[in-house]
């Protein structure tokens, strides 16, 4: 733990994956004294292994395994409550401590289980202002009522007319500061970096999402505005015209959405 200080300060909990997991990594969870997480994860066959931080509303108690899932046990204050809410992770939830709806023709179906045992309505969240996302769309922040629903003005939240799910819950911000480019290998040995000219990311099944304040991957010329946002699986790039040896870039992700950020590269001058 000498490189990941910062990240294990405190530890209060220790959980992992179980050895035989479906999944093509292995994780481990820390669990801070300040209710923040690191998270472990490793692939054995391509040898590689990173560290991470999380944080949510509240605080995390504990993160294990069970059932074949990994859960977090976590404190919130919600609706001027605090209490402990014991949570699952799931590939498609796009935020914290969701509840869902399941919509038919865009009218809500009541008493429906969504990925085991969710709750259609989101009770639970009753008094916060949240955002809701269905299959692709960023509805925007709603208030929740006493019965569990997001209205705005007092009006309920009118879904696009289509079958699907929409997540309740709170939001999970994504955010990614890379290391800069200070040094290349060259012919002639190691060479201090002079400038750095452009930056490149590659996504894959990703929503918008941001850099350095500009967007990316949102609606283009010519897409049907009337679907969803596409999911892009592409490189971008930034251009930083030089301006600076080492820029300090900010890859964020502020709304619902999906995000996987497989590859960084620059364009430098030596």
């Amino acid at each position: 733990m000498k490189l990941h200080s910062h990240l294990v300060s405190s530890p209060q909990f220790l959980g992992a994956t179980s050895s035989g997991s479906a999944s093509a990594e292995d994780f481990v969870y820390v669990v801070n004294e300040d209710g923040t997480a690191a998270v472990c994860q490793w692939n054995r066959s391509e040898g590689m292994i990173s560290w991470r931080p999380w944080e949510t509303e509240g605080a995390f108690l504990a993160i294990y395994q069970a059932f074949g899932r990994t859960h977090a046990v976590v404190q919130r204050s919600l609706g001027g409550q605090v209490g402990n809410h014991r949570e699952f992770f799931h590939e498609d939830a796009v935020m914290d401590c969701i509840s869902a709806m399941s919509l038919r023709g865009g009218v809500v179906e009541g008493g429906e289980a969504y990925w085991g045992g969710i709750s259609s309505y989101a009770n639970h969240l009753t008094g916060e202002t949240v955002p809701v996302y269905f299959e692709g769309w960023d509805m925007g922040d709603f208030l929740i009522d006493a019965a569990g629903r997001p209205v705005r003005n007092g009006e309920d939240l009118l879904f696009p007319v289509f079958d699907g799910y929409a997540q309740v819950g709170l939001a999970r911000p994504v955010r990614v500061v890379p290391w800069s480019r200070r040094s290349a290998r060259t012919q002639s040995g190691v060479r201090e970096v002079k400038r750095e000219v452009e930056l490149y990311l590659s996504v894959r099944e990703t929503s918008a999402f941001k850099v350095d304040g500009l967007s990316f991957g949102e609606y283009r010329v010519g897409e049907d505005m009337t679907a969803p946002p596409r999911l892009r699986t592409q490189q971008f790039r930034v251009v930083n015209k030089g301006a600076a040896a080492y820029k300090r870039h900010v890859i964020s992700q502020d709304r619902p959405g999906k995000f996987c950020l497989t590859k960084l590269g620059y364009k430098v001058v030596i």
